[in-house]
């Protein structure tokens, strides 16, 4: 079995660090678990340095923006 785990987020930068420091406290057994973040293309630039910036050591880590504003679909 295997997780991934995907963020969506979108101009909430504290909300966006609370999440992060708790997945960066938790413990993931030693497996490889990939992390996406989902953001639409008027995010601020605050929470787009946060997601870039966060050291995601247990895995992959992959930020897509959308071109086309779509909401959270």
């Amino acid at each position: 079995m295997s997780i991934s785990i995907s963020v969506i987020t979108q101009n909430r930068p504290s909300s966006l660090v609370r999440l992060l420091s708790s997945m960066a406290s938790a413990y993931y057994v030693g497996d490889k678990i990939p992390l996406s973040f989902h953001m639409d293309r008027k995010v601020d630039i605050k929470t787009l340095r946060i997601a870039n910036n966060f050291d995601w050591p247990h895995g992959n880590k992959l930020l897509h923006t959308t071109i086309i504003e779509g909401g959270l679909i």
